[in-house]
Formats: structure tokens, sequence, C-alpha cells
């Protein structure tokens, strides 16, 4: 698959007159084009400034930046403008112009680049359909919701049609449906059209709902990457267990953790699944095990956008516990992990 964008040992040094701040350090991944593609990081981990690189609004200090096969760093200002045009950016803040109407708003960037009247008239009102603002064309965004204000700011960013779309904390300020709302939006706009979205965020349910593959970031680099659905099923970071933790907890029930300690439990198995692997676990684990007494302790299951993540705890009453974990391994594949917490 072809890379939207690319990132190859990115660094980048603010000078200060309190020295010199490494903002990325020795960046490195790839971008495919139409993915939907998240980087996540506590606040002052280099999220901004790394996705600012891409439209050249930041210049790297070292490495290379190549967006849509061109480096930004290396274009003068007309050829950077063009691309540009081809990279829509939407901000947390949606910086729209109260003195203008929605449809005015969105029209801005086609009005920069001189496209035709008529034609901008056509394709404000296509986009504004798209988010599903076409009925508020002629409301200022004094009059509208942050939601909506954001659908603008979306709309705004498509009518140029890009090919990658920037999402800066796009969703932070607004409230947990709105967000949904809005992330929902981009999936179904960046499936139907082939765009490429690449999203930054410091809240892991963004990246559960709408991301394909995940970069963590800390301190300017990256501490961990890949699919989401095995970055949030086997963390390897302590950062990256902290962001999972407040999407899928780990933590069980303290009722449950003291049976456990008491000894009211024989063995205590936790099951961590993929979709459907846990769908005959029950009836595997009573075959490989011995066990006729498997009781169902604790469940918990969590949807991400392309995979469901679960936890189960069982416990076991008669069996050979010292046989417990060499007999689980048998039944371990990419989809299914025990761990056993009680023997």
């Amino acid at each position: 698959m072809t890379s939207a964008v690319s990132f190859s040992h990115v660094s980048k040094t603010f000078e200060s007159r309190n020295g010199r701040f490494k903002a990325l350090d020795d960046v490195t991944f790839e971008v495919p084009s139409g993915s939907f593609f998240g980087v996540i990081g506590s606040s002052g981990a280099g999220k901004s400034t790394l996705i600012r690189t891409v439209n050249g609004l930041e210049t790297p200090t070292g490495g290379t930046v190549t967006a849509l096969g061109q480096n930004p760093a290396d274009l003068n200002r007309h050829d950077l403008a063009a691309l540009r045009h081809e990279i829509g950016m939407i901000f947390q803040h949606y910086n729209l112009l109260e003195s203008k109407t929605i449809a005015q708003n969105v029209a801005i960037p086609l009005i920069l680049a001189k496209v035709a009247k008529s034609d901008i008239e056509d394709r404000v009102a296509r986009v504004l359909d798209l988010v599903g603002l076409k009925d508020r064309a002629d409301h200022y965004p004094a009059q509208l919701s942050g939601g909506q204000c954001q659908r603008v700011a979306i709309a705004r960013a498509l009518v140029t049609n890009p090919k990658i779309l920037l999402s800066d904390e796009a969703t932070s300020a607004l409230d947990p449906i709105t967000t949904r709302q809005i992330l929902d939006l981009l999936g179904n706009i960046s499936e139907e059209y082939g765009i490429t979205v690449l999203l930054i965020t410091h809240q892991m349910s963004v990246i559960a709902r709408a991301c394909e593959d995940v970069v963590v970031m800390a301190h300017g680099h990256i501490i961990e990457q890949g699919k989401v659905s095995d970055v949030f099923s086997n963390p390897q970071s302590d950062l990256t267990k902290g962001f999972v933790e407040t999407v899928i907890p780990r933590k069980l029930p303290d009722s449950l953790l003291q049976n456990i300690r008491s000894g009211n439990e024989s063995s205590v198995v936790r099951v961590f699944y993929k979709n459907d692997a846990a769908k005959y676990l029950i009836r595997d684990i009573r075959t490989v095990t011995g066990s006729e007494n498997v009781a169902l302790l604790h469940a918990g299951e969590n949807k991400l956008r392309e995979v469901t993540l679960g936890q189960l705890v069982l416990g076991l009453d008669d069996g050979d516990p010292n046989m417990l974990p060499a007999q689980l391994r048998k039944l371990e594949h990419e989809g299914l992990r025990f761990e056993v917490l009680h023997v």
C-alpha cells in the first residue's frame, strides 16, 4: 500500500531565550493512503508540531516529511500553496468568522485560490450537504452549536477536495456524544471518498472509535505503534497502558479481588480475547484442564473501530492447579491470551 504521508527520522528543535527545546526526536512512520491514522500523546508530546510539518506550517530541523510524494520543506511558495490545496486541516478551535455566514466561511479557501464564483457555490453546497448543514448555509456561527461549528470547519477543510485531512485535537472541546458524531462523520468521509485522515489527540477513546493504526508519542519521540487492536489488546509501555486503561479498565472489582486474596476461589484465570475468539472457551478449558466446574466471575467487552476486545475472569474449582499454566498455553493464539491470577 502506498503512503500518503511519510515521516523519516524527523526532528524539530526550537530556539528560545531559555535555550533549545527538542519537540520532535527521530520520528519515523508511514501513514497509508486512505487510512484513518491516529497519533496520541500527553500535552507536550510533540503531536501538534508533528502534524504541522505535513502541510509546511512547521519545518523539521532534521529528517524528511513527505506528503503526497512531495517534501513541503523543499517547495517554493507557489508549490507549497498547491500542496496545501490537497491537504485540509481541522483545528480544535473552529476559527470561524462571526461576521460571515456559514456558506461564506466554507468558501474562504476557494476564494483565496481564486476559484470561479459559480464553482464555489456548487462546491460549498455539496460539502455543507455532506456534513449535514445544507439548511444552515445562511446562518451565522453564533446561531450554531459547538458541534455544528466543528462540522462547518470540516466542510471548509473538505471544500478544496483534499486527498489528506489533518485533525489537530478537533474533538477535544466537544461533549462525548458530539465527539462520536464528528468521528463517525470523518470515518464515513474517509471511507466514501478515500481521503487519508491523520488525527492527533490526547484521548484514547477517540483512537478507539475512529482509527485503524496508532502511534503513541512521549517527549517528542515514538514509544509504541501498531494496529489499534494490537496496541489495545497488548500495550507495552506504561504510558500506553495508562491510555488504554481509560477505555478498557483492567482493574477488577474490589469484591472479586478480596475473594481471590482470601482464597474463596480456587484457581482464577483472566482471559483477554478479540472478537469471537472466546466463543467456545469454557468448553475448551474443560477439555484441556479436565475441570468440570468453570465459573464466570467477571466479564467486560469494548467495541473498537475494527475489533471487539473483551476480558473474562473464570474460576476453576477442580483440576490440577500446577498444570494449569501449561494447559492454558495450548489454547493461546493471536486472539486469545491468558493470565493466571491465582492457583
